[in-house]
């Protein structure tokens, strides 16, 4: 799973192996261990009790949070991505696509490009 944040957005992308984890456990946790000791992480998890996406930070972590309903519809389609705010955060939650262009990045457990064999992008 990668994260972006930009400003007051968060971007969360899953691999195939990601998108599996959600739906089998319906979790999926990065950490960052520094040299300090200090450990940061992000996390995805599905919750019965919310209907639109959620974000919040405590502890090191963030924490996002989609509607279980919106995670089952997610990973069993070709569904790209569920989208929402909380408060004045942006949250995207999208699967995460092989790049067109080779790049040192590792993405072969990325989704396959929808233009992938296109003539032009």
């Amino acid at each position: 799973m990668k994260l972006r944040i930009r400003g007051n957005s968060i971007r969360l992308r899953l691999s195939q192996k990601d998108v599996e984890r959600i739906k089998s456990e319906g979790l999926c946790e990065e950490r960052v261990e520094f040299p300090s000791g200090e450990v940061f992480s992000y996390l995805l998890s599905v919750s019965k009790d919310i209907e639109t996406p959620k974000a919040e930070f405590a502890d090191n972590a963030i924490r996002v949070e989609i509607s279980e309903s919106e995670a089952k519809t997610w990973v069993e389609t070709d569904q790209v991505g569920i989208y929402g705010e909380c408060g004045k955060i942006k949250i995207a939650v999208e699967k995460d696509f092989k790049c067109l262009v080779p790049r040192d990045e590792e993405d072969e457990d990325a989704f396959p490009h929808p233009k992938q064999g296109a003539k032009s992008c």
